[in-house]
C-alpha cells in the first residue's frame, strides 16, 4: 500500500513539474509577442533565433525591441516568480504550516509600516537613492517576523523548531 502511495506521489510530482515547466516556456514565448509594437509569433521566434545566432546583435527594430525590452521583462517576471515561490516555501517550512503567508505572520504589514515610517520621517541615506525603499521594507518585514515569532514563543507556542 505504501509503495502505491509513493508511486502516485512521484507521478503527481512529475506531472506538476512537467506542466509547470511547459507553461513557463509557453508563457515566456507568448510574452515576447505582447507589447506596444506588434510582433507576431513567427517574427518573435525568428528574431529570437537570430539574436541567439548573432550573440545579441540585432538586425532590425523588432529584434532590438525583443533584445532590449521584452526578453529582460520576461526574464525578470520569471525571476520574481521564482523568488516569491522560494520565499513562500521557506516560510512554510519555518513555520511548519502549509497555509502560512506574509499577511498572517505580519511580514507585509511590517514592510508597509517600515516604508511609511521612513517616508513620513524623511529618512535619506546618501548613495542608496532608489534602493532605500526596498531596503527599509525588508528591514521592517524582518523585524515584524521576528516580533511575531518572539510573541508566539512567549505565549507558549512553538514558532520554529
Amino acid at each position: 500500500m505504501e509503495s502505491t502511495k509513493a508511486g502516485r506521489a512521484k507521478i503527481k510530482l512529475a506531472l506538476i513539474l512537467g506542466l509547470g515547466s511547459l507553461s513557463i516556456v509557453l508563457l515566456f514565448i507568448l510574452s515576447l509577442t505582447t507589447g506596444v509594437m506588434d510582433i507576431s509569433f513567427q517574427e518573435a521566434m525568428s528574431g529570437l533565433w537570430n539574436l541567439i545566432q548573432h550573440g545579441g546583435q540585432h538586425e532590425n527594430t523588432k529584434e532590438l525591441v525583443l533584445w532590449q525590452l521584452r526578453i529582460p521583462r520576461a526574464l525578470g517576471v520569471v525571476a520574481v516568480g521564482v523568488g516569491l515561490s522560494v520565499a513562500g516555501a521557506v516560510m512554510q517550512a519555518l513555520i511548519r504550516n502549509p497555509l502560512v503567508d506574509p499577511y498572517i505572520t505580519g511580514v507585509s504589514s511590517g514592510a508597509a509600516l517600515g516604508v511609511t515610517t521612513a517616508v513620513l520621517a524623511g529618512v535619506t541615506i546618501a548613495g542608496l537613492g532608489l534602493y532605500l525603499t526596498p531596503i527599509i521594507a525588508f528591514v521592517g518585514a524582518v523585524m515584524a517576523f521576528l516580533f511575531t515569532m518572539l510573541l508566539a514563543e512567549a505565549a507558549g507556542g512553538r514558532s520554529i523548531s
